[in-house]
């Protein structure tokens, strides 16, 4: 939830942005896990012949979604399929890592 309070020292006014427990944000993820299956395992192709990447990027809009409609009880974005580049000599972009869900 953002609060908003005053302060001299850098402005009048400033955002401050509480982080939720972990424990909540992941108790969240996992109710959204079982509320987009139910949704959507009838739809399509069966959930269980989707690749990862297809089930996380489903997830991940639909995450939006919820966050978009006001039924996120905490302030924040999840992503999906976040890919983590690192340069290599000749210039080109090397792969060093990659979230399925990311939450900031």
């Amino acid at each position: 939830m953002t609060e908003l309070i005053g302060s001299q020292d850098v402005s009048q006014w400033a955002y401050l942005v509480r982080r939720p427990p972990t424990s909540s944000v992941l108790q969240y993820l996992v109710a959204r896990w079982q509320e987009y299956e139910q949704l959507y395992s009838d739809k399509g192709a069966p959930l269980s012949s989707r690749t990862e990447p297809e089930l996380t990027e489903g997830l991940g809009a639909f995450l939006t979604a919820q966050l978009e409609a006001g039924l996120q009880p905490f302030d924040g974005e999840f992503f999906a399929e976040l890919s983590r580049f690192d340069l290599a000599p000749d210039g080109k972009r090397i792969i060093i890592g990659r979230s399925d869900i990311e939450w900031r």
